[in-house]
């Protein structure tokens, strides 16, 4: 339970600190936070969730 918390914490803790470095720049400028890397962190998270997620209860 530690590890998927630690998980998404660090991905939480990624996400602002994209967010605030993107938020200072001008909009034309190339962007720092990307889908991709959002995307990437979300299934990071999941494939640790998913087998939690999937037991079957007896």
């Amino acid at each position: 339970m530690n590890k998927i918390i630690g998980q998404q914490e660090e991905a939480e803790n990624c996400l602002q600190e994209k967010k605030q470095q993107q938020d200072s720049l001008p909009k034309y400028a190339t962007h720092v936070l990307l889908s991709a890397e959002i995307r990437k962190k979300v299934e990071a998270v999941d494939r640790l969730c998913k087998p939690i997620m999937t037991i079957a209860w007896d």
